[in-house]
């Protein structure tokens, strides 16, 4: 039986949540659509879960099949930068981060739609010379 994951990549003044589990990996907010419940309030649901965040879907990014499971990923905007870590078994810390950070830590495991929306993101961040504080 196919399992269905949404994936949330939330977005808030140009960066983004980013999860760092147990395991040391990092991740955006994700999990499992529950029975009768559309992707779409599937990711709004997970985002408030695992950040205390309030989000809306802005537009799906794409979607991906491996093995049994199937990877659907939302671009979200959330109105507020507040962050809760609600789930401390499964992550030891979130935090918000610009698209170079995230594409530097996870740039070759990411979904190709992904890496390109970053890649356009950073692309449009201007360089702020090292040692000015903004």
């Amino acid at each position: 039986m196919t399992q269905s994951i949404v994936i949330g990549l939330v977005e808030y003044e140009g960066r983004f949540v980013f999860m760092q589990r147990a395991d040391m990996t990092w991740t955006f907010p994700s999990g499992k659509v529950e029975a009768g419940e559309t992707k779409e309030k599937a990711v709004v649901r997970e985002i408030l879960e695992e950040t205390g965040s309030s989000a809306e879907v802005v537009e799906f990014l794409g979607d991906r099949q491996i093995g049994e499971t199937s990877l659907y990923y939302y671009l979200c905007r959330t109105a507020s930068e507040g962050l809760t870590l609600r789930e401390p078994d499964k992550f030891l810390s979130l935090q918000w981060v610009m698209s170079q950070e995230i594409l530097k830590t996870a740039g070759e495991n990411l979904f190709q739609p992904i890496k390109t929306m970053m890649l356009s993101r950073a692309k449009s961040i201007p360089d702020v010379p090292r040692g000015l504080d903004l």
